[in-house]
């Protein structure tokens, strides 16, 4: 009987593990979309509405309105056209034509692009996301799984990155790592470019063979994957010592969906279940940030955010944690003690100065740094936000699956077209062998009447020689209509 029960009770805690992990999940994705469609920027904080609408913030502070000739383009824009996505850069914001998927720019304080390679990206088409790997160069993430490249590396250290061709089915682009630029396929594994470079080490050899990867995320000199069922596998473009960084701890964790590396070399991570982990803090590090032990005591997180001095985490009732500020300027503050007042907050965006809440109903709240509002959490007439987020992920989720199929159809259009071609050449190849073998006996009979020509003579040699010219023009005929 007891026995009985504990197997009742363990039935029961794995339901409610299930159920928790359900919802969480859920809402990960939820804060995901809604965060893809919230600017908190520098001084003004923009957003994206479902039918495509850019509202801003004004700025109130005379000295950085400079800014708003550039940035407020983006609100003109949606009256023009739907924008899907806002990318911000430095100094620009990148927005997407929801209809067509081509790239436009907003133009800095002294009205020109800039940082970008203009010519080159305005020519895209199709781009369902964007975003800058670094070093110059700047990768569009097409709606059919394809990417594009613009800019270019120190072709003296490395080249090969804008070599996309052929590399299809991709659903994230995970970065410029060691001269490569890797990239998330839909069947779960990395794709990456050529590498031209002067060196190489075996990183790549190794990523290439990861399977069932999720989710990938570069912390300083590594790359680590989660896998599904929350695994981690990892590789270094360093001699570093694993013991060193946290690594060796973290490896061993399971259950995870997001992970982090701290300044000062600790990792944090996520589990499905809502918890967080935090690798033990080295005796020899440099920063002291043992007030961040306390993430182990929270519970039902739906997402962590590392950001400059901090560590927050959204719960899953709505209410925003988060730790003590470590080795944070005054100025670099936003996350006032107000947020702990917070609730039904169902998505964060944080900006330097400020830090932006999306509730449950639409609305917005916001909160900054002393000093440091210049009209970036005037929010409150940007309530139009996402009335109904079953829809939204609805309509994302039917977007993702889209792109998926549209992949699939455009892999199997591919597999059915390399089968076309593979028998096509090998009914050719059949052909010319066929052709080959009837060509053989006439080229071995032409070459025998040409030796028995070459030795006729005499006045009796007319009438042969004639019968061989005239059975050299039939094998002649006969070798050209076998091509």
């Amino acid at each position: 009987k007891e026995r009985f029960l504990d197997e009742q009770r363990k039935s029961a805690n794995d339901q409610e593990a299930q159920i928790l992990k359900e919802k969480l999940e859920y809402r990960r994705r939820r804060a995901n979309v809604i965060e893809a469609h919230v600017i908190a920027s520098m001084y003004l904080t923009l957003c994206v509405n479902t039918d495509g609408k850019v509202k801003s913030t004004p700025i109130q502070n005379d000295k950085y309105n400079i800014y708003n000739n550039g940035f407020n383009t983006c609100v003109s824009w949606s009256d023009e056209f739907p924008i899907s996505l806002l990318v911000e850069g430095y100094e620009n914001i990148v927005g997407i034509n929801a209809e067509d998927g081509s790239l436009f720019f907003t133009k800095t304080r002294d009205n020109e692009i800039k940082h970008f390679p203009w010519y080159e990206m305005k020519k895209w088409k199709n781009i369902d996301t964007f975003r800058s790997v670094g070093y110059g160069l700047y990768c569009g993430l097409t709606r059919d799984g394809t990417v594009v490249v613009a800019g270019k590396i120190d072709p003296s250290k490395y080249s090969g990155q804008d070599q996309v061709e052929g590399i299809d089915s991709i659903i994230k682009i995970v970065g410029l790592y060691c001269g490569r630029l890797l990239l998330l396929r839909n069947d779960n594994t990395l794709a990456a470019t050529a590498f031209t470079g002067d060196k190489d080490g075996n990183q790549w050899d190794e990523m290439s063979k990861w399977k069932n990867i999720i989710d990938t995320y570069h912390a300083s000199k590594r790359v680590i994957g989660i896998q599904k069922g929350g695994t981690l596998i990892s590789t270094s473009f360093s001699e570093e010592e694993p013991n060193k960084t946290g690594w060796k701890e973290a490896s061993a964790w399971t259950d995870i969906v997001q992970i982090r590396k701290l300044k000062s070399g600790r990792y944090i991570g996520l589990t499905a279940y809502g918890r967080v982990l935090i690798t033990q803090k080295r005796d020899d590090a440099e920063i002291d940030d043992s007030a961040y032990d306390i993430v182990e005591t929270w519970d039902n997180i739906v997402k962590i955010y590392i950001q400059n001095g901090y560590i927050a985490g959204l719960k899953l009732d709505g209410k925003v944690v988060h730790t003590e500020y470590i080795g944070a300027p005054e100025d670099a503050k936003p996350l006032a003690m107000d947020t702990q007042l917070w609730s039904d907050v169902v998505a964060l965006s944080f900006g330097y100065h400020h830090t932006v809440a999306v509730k449950t109903d639409g609305t917005f709240r916001a909160t900054n740094a002393p000093d440091k509002d210049h009209g970036q959490t005037y929010v409150h007439h940007l309530n139009t936000l996402f009335h109904n987020y079953d829809t939204v992920i609805e309509e994302y989720d039917n977007m993702v699956r889209t792109a998926q199929q549209t992949a699939k159809r455009k892999e199997e259009m591919n597999k059915q077209a390399s089968e076309r071609a593979e028998a096509e050449r090998k009914r050719a190849e059949a052909d010319r062998k066929l052709k080959a073998e009837k060509a053989e006996p006439l080229i071995i009979e032409k070459n025998h009447l040409l030796v028995e020509q070459s030795k006729l003579s005499g006045l009796f040699a007319g009438k042969r020689r004639k019968e061989i010219q005239a059975r050299l023009a039939e094998i002649d005929v006969e070798l050209k209509k076998l091509g």
